[in-house]
């Protein structure tokens, strides 16, 4: 049927073209399918003819039916009694979401109703000349109820919006919290609104759907609780490299970074009361066997490093973390992968991202710097990197500066260090101004690297940057750091000249 077959490419076309398709690109295997919506006759292309035939459908079905009656009678009993575990708590997880959109739908229709009830109460008390309505109070129950209806259609605006969406959006990142604290503080500025115009009584209604909403939070919270998490370790370690170990871990991020930061909180502290990557083994610990395995284990890695990134993001994480002797295992074991080169792509930003949160504490800092990442970093951030790589990795290298020790290293490899810095500042693409410019305050009053900085005339660099007006981060910090290479001289001259320009 050409007019089926017509909807399907237009289909596969518009998943492409979103953001859907920078992620499939990524797969070798995947890439020839980007030209298929964009042949004319795919039935006479010898890449795309095969896929047009109902045979070729027909093949599939049969070997993925092949391959999970395969998987379902070879997998182990442990293994399947806890996906079966987990499965229920995705379930439980999904019917909590549907049932709190239900649930505020409800509230807002009681709402509501309290008000259009009030207002018959009045009316019939006006009418037995018991009580009489007064034009404010007329005023004041529209206002009330414009508002309760503004905030209802809102609501409903945003769940139509929200089923529509094809694509699953990860919660996972700071703007997202961002926005949905917004979205809740929007919504408790509203209720206070409504709440100065008139007191309400809370209905038998309300109160009941409150108990509801507390006692589903108790059952998820229980299977999260009731979990076998030396199994859960057990079973990372027993198939480090294997399928079910990277998807155990995406699960375990998921608890964390797909619920409010109250409840991730909660569901970090079991975690850390189990001792959910068994750190207290120490060099037999789930990072340290996962991050030891060769390019088989790439995906589990890549897991394992995204959840530590999303542990590290917390404070009560990173006390879990560096609990057993200050974390010095842990880091040595991150440090080492990264520099023997095992984890590729995202598992190596996501551990500098988890290094980078972990060095906010003087402790971490002095390890790193002992374990060499000071010179491995200035060697590092001068190559080609991802915008992540390099924001995390200029941002602990600035940690790294703040201690003492953190800049005696730096004098041992002044000469790359200042080549590093200086290619970093010329070039205008990048985003990461502050950590440069931070790093730059900290280290100038070292002697190697002043005589450094000058056969490499930064200066002029720094200058040049400053005179293109890079971004806001460079107008107010640079003027300071040329004072600082300039010896003081012509700063204040140099500062009037940029004024007068604006």
């Amino acid at each position: 049927d050409k007019e089926e077959y017509r909807k399907r490419i237009e289909g596969l076309k518009k998943l492409l073209e979103d953001e859907n398709g920078i992620r499939y690109s990524a797969d070798v295997q995947l890439v020839q399918y980007f030209a298929l919506p964009y042949v004319v006759e795919p039935e006479k292309h010898p890449v795309f003819k095969e896929l047009v035939q109902k045979k070729w459908a027909k093949s599939l079905f049969e070997n993925l039916s092949v391959f999970l009656a395969n998987y379902a009678t070879n997998i182990d009993d442990t293994q399947n009694v806890l996906l079966q575990k987990w499965m229920t708590a995705y379930r439980l997880q999904y019917n909590e979401l549907l049932e709190k959109k239900c649930l505020k739908l409800q509230y807002d229709y009681n709402r509501i109703v309290d008000i259009v009830n009030e207002m018959f109460n009045y009316v019939e008390q006006s009418n037995q000349e018991v009580n009489h309505l007064s034009p404010e109070y007329i005023m004041e129950m529209k206002a009330r109820f414009e508002d309760v209806t503004a905030s209802a259609e809102k609501h409903m605006q945003t769940n139509i919006a929200s089923i529509s969406e094809t694509s699953d959006k990860k919660c996972d990142r700071p703007g997202k919290l961002s926005t949905r604290m917004k979205k809740k503080n929007r919504a408790i500025k509203n209720d206070e609104t409504v709440d100065k115009l008139a007191p309400m009584v809370p209905s038998k209604t309300l109160i009941k759907l409150k108990e509801m909403k507390e006692e589903e939070e108790v059952i998820m919270d229980d299977v999260i609780g009731r979990l076998n998490y030396t199994k859960i370790g057990n079973c990372l370690i027993k198939s480090a490299s294997g399928r079910l170990s990277s998807l155990l871990l995406q699960a375990l991020r998921q608890r964390i970074t797909r619920i409010p930061i109250e409840s991730a909180g909660q569901v970090l502290e079991v975690y850390a009361n189990n001792d959910l990557l068994l750190l207290k083994h120490l060099k037999n610990s789930v990072v340290s066997v996962i991050t030891s395995q060769g390019d088989n284990g790439n995906d589990t890695k890549e897991e394992l490093c995204r959840l530590l990134n999303s542990i590290a993001s917390f404070n009560l994480g990173r006390n879990y973390l560096l609990a057993n002797n200050q974390g010095k295992e842990l880091i040595a074991t991150l440090t080492m992968a990264l520099k023997t080169k095992k984890l590729h792509h995202y598992a190596g930003e996501h551990v500098l991202a988890t290094l980078q949160k972990l060095s906010i504490r003087s402790s971490v800092q002095k390890e790193l710097i002992k374990l060499g990442m000071v010179e491995w970093l200035s060697i590092y951030l001068g190559g080609k990197l991802s915008p992540t790589a390099l924001d995390y990795g200029c941002a602990l290298l600035l940690n790294l500066c703040f201690d003492p020790s953190g800049r005696s290293a730096v004098s041992r490899v002044a000469t790359i260090f200042t080549t590093t810095i200086a290619n970093l500042i010329s070039d205008r693409k990048l985003q990461v101004c502050t950590y440069i410019n931070g790093i730059l305050f900290t280290i100038l009053g070292i002697a190697q690297i002043k005589a450094r900085v000058k056969e490499i005339n930064l200066i002029n660099a720094v200058k040049e940057k400053l005179n293109n007006h890079h971004c806001k981060d460079d107008e107010k910090q640079l003027p300071i750091i040329y004072k600082i290479l300039n010896g003081g001289k012509h700063a204040k001259l140099f500062v009037k000249l940029k004024r007068e320009e604006k």
